[in-house]
């Protein structure tokens, strides 16, 4: 197992759980760890509904939740 938060982390992290080999058309190993860093994070976010500080997004105001 790579060290958490190293290049090979992210790779890692990118391919098996997010099924991102490529980006930009590029190579996962490739690119800088800070890049890989900043994908990975907003893969999560986009996919947990948390916001930018890390805390999860209000619930809706129509009413729905009871």
């Amino acid at each position: 197992m790579a060290h958490l938060g190293s290049k090979g982390w992210y790779v890692k992290r990118l391919k098996e759980d997010c099924n991102v080999s490529k980006l930009e058309g590029k190579k996962v190993e490739t690119f800088k760890t800070h890049i890989l860093h900043n994908y990975y994070y907003r893969l999560l976010e986009n996919s947990t509904g948390m916001d930018e500080t890390n805390s999860p997004s209000p619930p809706p105001t129509d009413g729905s939740i009871k």
